[in-house]
């Protein structure tokens, strides 16, 4: 059974994941997401089901009904799954975000393209976003990429002006009720009720789905005032 994420308990707890799923896939649904729309009034009200597989990679389905939205998620999934030798594609991806060009799958499979002079550079709806979701603590098996990739990112935060809380030892999995995630979504919310977010750089196709979701968990952010907990 994945891992289902805490609000299921109250929300949409009617819907049972399928157990296809492998047990360290975080999953959450809802019958009514917000899909946000590159033009005016192109934004959509849906039924939606997302997959944040451990080993890596992102899926989300979409439907008339949660049922079918993780139907066609566990399509993705499957699809992934039997490619056997994966054809990595940068697109407009810089970060090391890369599409399968056999499969369609969206993973973190390259080197990021690094500028000199590129952590000056204002974050992003992506990067803030991650940046909240405690992806900057080191994690078991990080290797030289990631580490890197972590560094550089806590340096950027820096200079933005983002008060992170202090890293914890060691590393802990909380599951979706982590202290210091909670303690980094309070630092990225303040800051953004200080600052505007930013502006979503793709037009079209996955990155523009994936920066609306983005930026769409920002503006949730950026309405909750409550102080941050104490981090481990």
């Amino acid at each position: 059974m994945p891992i289902i994420a805490p609000q299921h308990a109250w929300k949409d707890k009617e819907h049972v994941p399928s157990e296809e799923w492998p047990d360290d896939c975080g999953v959450q649904w809802g019958g009514s997401g917000l899909v946000i729309g590159q033009e005016p009034g192109s934004s959509r009200i849906t039924a939606f089901f997302e997959a944040f597989p451990a080993k890596g990679g992102f899926f989300r389905g979409e439907g008339a009904t949660i049922a079918d939205a993780e139907a066609q998620a566990l399509r993705k999934f499957r699809r992934k799954q039997a490619c056997v030798s994966h054809a990595w594609a940068r697109d407009k991806w810089t970060n090391g975000g890369a599409i399968c060009r056999k499969c369609g799958a969206f993973e973190v499979a390259m080197h990021p393209v690094v500028r000199l002079g590129a952590w000056r550079d204002a974050l992003g709806v992506m990067e803030l976003d991650s940046i909240a979701s405690g992806f900057l603590r080191p994690r078991p098996g990080d290797d030289d990429r990631q580490r890197k990739w972590r560094k550089r990112m806590a340096l950027r935060a820096a200079v933005a002006g983002i008060a992170l809380p202090d890293m914890p030892p060691g590393f802990t999995d909380h599951g979706f009720d982590d202290p210091y995630v909670h303690a980094c979504e309070a630092a990225v919310g303040a800051w953004l009720r200080r600052h505007s977010i930013p502006s979503v750089d793709a037009e079209n196709g996955l990155g523009a789905l994936l920066e609306g979701l983005s930026r769409h968990s920002l503006a949730r952010l950026a309405e909750n005032d409550a102080e941050a907990p104490d981090a481990p």
